[in-house]
This record gives structure tokens, sequence and C-alpha cells, in this order.
């Protein structure tokens, strides 16, 4: 009985074990097709926010090109006979009209006039900025130090007035200025925009102290980013792996912008999908182990009444009932077939067993009934065998008895004559008795004579 419940046990483990397999499979495909899903959702907004940040960026850098370039062209400057009070007074202006930090006027020789004494009278002609000025350049530098050692973003441009003047003007942004460009766009809680030099150092982030410490950016160390090219890549960070979408911010020196979005928040939402799928595979799978045991139980059952039948058929039993099976499939086919099976042995052995205490009672016109089909027709040969040899070995008996009776009367005739013969020899055997007995007495009598006579001799 334990094996049968074995069984039942073996085919519960099996259907739940693919079941959960097949949760598992399906909540594992179900996760990743999900986070597949969301972080090429992320790469697509990415790469859209940075498309639009470009736009926004180079619109800001071309007006403050053209600002730059607009100071370069006023008559104002570099403006002959007019002297150094005044010309402080018209860079003042313009310093307040255009925003600047400070503004100056670099002579060609690279010698500032500014009313930032910080400035004032310094010599710049090594400098880079400075030299694209001279060779008719407009020119937007990163964050850098100026010649005073303050942090700021540079601004210079050839003067390109009536007045014949050679030289530049110089203006100075707050370090900030990139920043204020995409403050305003928001990626998520903690994803931010920011754009970096051909170095690799920040030069706008939402975080300040980024730019004010010229921090390099983790993502400037792919050569993908610094190769000039656009698209979207993963990256380490502290606080966890990164999606950023990164490409060259147009007419700047080999300047690039990186639109950053931590993973684990933008897929924050996949949890939700998780639970939903833990949730409903847990349902599966018990659904799944309360039909396979009902499934079970449903085949397992009528198969160990069914063996339990057998196993009392092979005890002999041939008289018990079959289990009945409602169900309708191979089980209930299986408890048909085994009542099929019992009682067609039944018949047979019922045949056989009449068969033979008719033979027992000496009917030897035993003939088999047709119950002995396909596989049993060697029994019906066989009995048809025996009954035939049986007769026939009676009809020898029989005849040979005849034999025997009338051998028998023979003897019983020559034992008679032989008799007969015995007691008339007797008769003859006394005569011949009586007649030698009468010759003895004559010879003794003879005998006697002889002597008397030889006496009177």
């Amino acid at each position: 009985m334990n094996r049968f419940k074995s069984l039942r046990k073996k085919l519960i483990t099996c259907t739940v074990a693919i079941i959960v397999l097949t949760a598992l499979l399906n909540l594992a495909v179900g996760v990743y097709s999900s986070y597949q899903g969301i972080t090429q959702d992320v790469r697509d907004d990415l790469q859209s926010i940075g498309e639009t940040a470009q736009v926004a960026i180079g619109s800001s850098l071309d007006k403050m090109k053209a600002d730059i370039q607009t100071v370069a062209i006023s008559d104002e400057i570099g403006k002959p006979g007019v002297g150094r009070a005044e010309l402080l007074n018209t860079l003042k202006k313009q310093k307040s009209a255009h925003g600047y930090q400070s503004l100056s006027l670099v002579a060609a020789d690279g010698t500032v006039v500014s009313e930032d004494a910080r400035l004032d009278g310094k010599n710049i002609a090594d400098q880079e900025y400075f030299k694209k000025a001279m060779n008719g350049e407009t020119y937007l530098s990163p964050t850098m130090y100026d010649s005073a050692k303050e942090l700021c973003v540079i601004a210079c441009a050839p003067v390109a007035n009536s007045n014949g003047y050679r030289g530049a003007v110089l203006a100075t942004y707050d370090p900030l200025v990139y920043r204020n460009i995409i403050k305003n766009i928001v990626i998520g809680k903690t994803g931010n925009v920011f754009i970096m030099d051909k170095s690799g150092a920040v030069i706008a982030d939402v975080q300040e102290a980024s730019v004010k410490a010229r921090k390099l950016a983790e993502v400037s160390r792919l050569k993908l980013v610094k190769s000039g090219q656009s698209g979207v890549t993963t990256y380490r960070y502290g606080t966890g792996d990164r999606i950023c979408y990164y490409a060259p911010v147009k007419n700047t020196d080999g300047w690039s912008i990186g639109v950053v979005a931590p993973i684990a928040e933008m897929t924050s939402s996949i949890w939700f999908s998780v639970f939903g799928l833990i949730g409903s595979s847990a349902l599966c799978i018990a659904a799944g182990v309360f039909l396979s045991i009902a499934v079970a139980k449903s085949i397992a059952d009528p198969i160990r009444k069914c063996v339990g039948r057998i196993v009392l058929l092979s005890t002999g039993d041939l008289t018990s009932p079959v289990p009945a099976v409602k169900a309708e499939d191979e089980t209930r086919t299986l408890a048909e077939a085994t009542g099929t099976v019992l009682g067609r042995l039944r018949r047979v052995i019922e045949e056989i067993s009449g068969a033979l205490n008719r033979m027992a009672n000496g009917d030897l016109t035993v003939v088999p009934s047709d119950h002995f089909a396909k596989d049993f027709a060697p029994i019906k040969s066989s009995l048809d065998t025996i009954i035939a040899t049986f007769n026939r070995d009676l009809n020898q008996i029989n005849a040979s008895a005849k034999q025997v009776s009338a051998g028998s009367e023979q003897v019983s005739a020559g034992a008679q004559s032989l008799a007969q013969g015995s007691s008339e020899q007797a008769g003859t055997i006394e005569e011949l008795s009586s007649t030698i007995d009468t010759i003895s007495e004559k010879i003794h009598g003879s005998a006697k004579d002889a002597a008397a006579a030889s006496g009177r001799a």
C-alpha cells in the first residue's frame, strides 16, 4: 500500500515541481522583461531629455557669444580720444546690461583695462582665449581661473567696430552660469544633467560644489564619452549603477553633455510588477498544488484499487468484486479491463472444472465452449486432447478386458478337463496298487511255500 501512496506522492511532487519551476521561470522572465522594458524607456527618455538639453545649451551659449559680440561691435569700445575714466564707465554700463561679473578691454599686446582692480593692468597675451579672440574667434571658456586666480567663466571676442581698434573684450561670468542653464531640468529625485569640458571636469551640474571644485565626472572616464560620439551607457557610481546619455556639445572645445539617472530609482516601479508577479505566481502554485493533489488522487486511487484486486487474484480469489471507477478516463478503462480479465479467467476455470467433474462422473462426451479465445485457445486444445486421449485409452482398456475375459474362460475349461483326467488317473493308480498288492501277497505265499518245501527236504 505504501508503494501506491508513493505513486501519488510522485505524481504530486513532479506536478508541483513543474508548476513551481514554470512559475519561477515566468516570474524571472516577467521581471527581466519588465526591467529591460523600464531601462529601455529610461534610455529613450534620457536621450530625449539630452537632445532637448543640447538645444537649450546651444541656444544659451549662442546667446552668450552674441552678447559679448554685441559689446565687441559697440562703437563706444576703443573709441579714439576717450579717456580712461570714460572707458571704464562704458565698460561698467555694458557689464550691468549683460550681467557680467567684470568686463575688460584688452589691447593687442594683452594688457587689460578693467574697472575690476583685480584684473586691471594684467597681461593675458599668453592665454588661449585671448589668442583665439585675436584670431577672430569668439571664445567661451569652461570654468577656469582667471588671471586673478578667481574661478569664473570667460567670454572673449575680438573688437569688430568701425573704430579700427585692435584688441578684444573680455567678460567674466559667475562660475555657475552654465549650471543656471540646466538647473531646471529634473531627472527623478537624484538624477541630473551635467556638462563637462574636454578634460572631464564638471563645468555645469545641479550640485554647486561639483562645479566649484571642478570635480572630474565619473562618466568622463569612459572612452566613448571622450570620443565625441553620442549614445547611452551604464557606469558604476558610489551610490549605485547609473544610466547616462552622453553627446558632444556643438561649437565648443570638446565639451560633452551628460544626462544621468540612477538605475535603482528609475526601476523602482518594477517592484510593483515583481510583487504582482510573485502574488500571481503564489496563487498559481497554490492552485496547481490543489489541482495536482486532486488529479493525483483521481489517478492513483483507481490504480491502487485495481492493483489490490489483482493481488487478490494472485492468491486465487476470483469472486471478490472489481472496484467501481466513475471517472471518464483511462482509469475507468483499467477497472473495466480488470473486471473483464477476472470474468474471463473465472469462466475459463469454471469451464475446466466442469469438464473435469463430468469426466470424473464418467461423462466423456464433454465438448469445451468458446470461452477459450485467443491465448486461451491452447487450453481448449489441451482439454480436447485430454478428453480424446482418455476416451481412446478407455476403449483400449475395454478391448483388453474383453480379451482377458475370453482367455479366462479358456483357462477354466482346460482346468476342468485336467481335473477330470486327474480323477481318472487316480482310479487307474488305485487299481494298479491293488493289483500290485495282490501280486505281492502271492509272491509272499510262494516264498513261504518254498521255504516249507525246503524244510521238508
